[in-house]
């Protein structure tokens, strides 16, 4: 039972108007079997010089260093979840050093000035494993039937009045933000996003998937037959018109499903 996977990041209608460029990023990789799935969303700090090469590496790195240890885990079924915490903490330190040295090599810069939030996670078959620093959202589901009543948010986003308030993967206190998680069996369904659509799309005070936003996104989800639908599913709906009076900043949506 293959994955599929489709992922796009949109500017946000703030950053067109002041000239900022889009500082979110996202990767996703699927293995040619579709047993194997690793993806990554991470949005730069809208007030940070160069945090748009920030998410950029750190979202690539993750992904490529993630692909690269999948042959030695083998089947994750019988992996701990310590082994993935220990592989997603020695990412971020990976990540930070390279854009330590990336701002030591570019004249005026500081580290800061990368600063990012970042959301992995790699599935082999429907197992599943992720790490989140900052804000956005991974929300996963179970059951090719009717996935909107089976979609869950998986790591718990900020309340209402924490809104705003960012830890950076460049920041001393990364590892006080960082979260891990590991799903054994169940996931067919899996949207991750950088902030630009937590508004819409989760409810903070009852820590859950808002069903109006979930419940058409997973049926058209369930509808998609290859990672091309999924990419153009993604497009269209970062693109919608009705997003901008409610969101101004930019937007990146990661969307995977696991065939039956």
């Amino acid at each position: 039972m293959p994955w599929l996977a489709g992922q796009a990041s949109l500017r946000g209608t703030s950053h067109i108007r002041s000239g900022a460029p889009c500082q979110d990023s996202g990767r996703v990789w699927v293995s040619p079997d579709g047993r194997a799935m690793v993806g990554a969303v991470a949005d730069g700090g809208g007030s940070l010089d160069r945090s748009d090469l920030g998410s950029a590496v750190a979202a690539s790195l993750l992904v490529s260093a993630t692909v690269v240890r999948l042959p030695g885990w083998g089947c994750l079924k019988n992996l701990s979840e310590n082994v993935f915490e220990e592989h997603w903490r020695t990412v971020v330190r990976d990540i930070r050093a390279v854009l330590a040295l990336e701002a030591a090599l570019t004249q005026g810069a500081a580290t800061r000035d990368y600063g990012t939030t970042l959301i992995g996670f790699v599935a082999y078959d429907d197992v599943f494993a992720a790490m989140q620093i900052g804000d956005g959202f991974v929300v996963i589901g179970s059951g090719a039937d009717d996935l909107s009543t089976r979609c869950r948010l998986l790591f718990d986003a900020r309340p209402v009045e924490q809104a705003g308030e960012v830890v950076w993967l460049t920041s001393s206190l990364w590892q006080e933000d960082f979260r891990c998680a590991l799903v054994r069996g169940g996931v067919d369904f899996v949207a991750a996003s950088t902030d630009g659509l937590e508004k819409v799309a989760i409810s903070r005070r009852e820590q859950e998937p808002f069903p109006g936003f979930f419940a058409p996104l997973a049926q058209r989800v369930s509808e998609a037959g290859s990672s091309a639908d999924l990419l153009a599913l993604a497009k269209s709906v970062i693109s919608m018109k009705s997003l901008d009076n409610k969101v101004d900043d930019d937007k990146t949506l990661l969307l995977a499903r696991r065939l039956s």
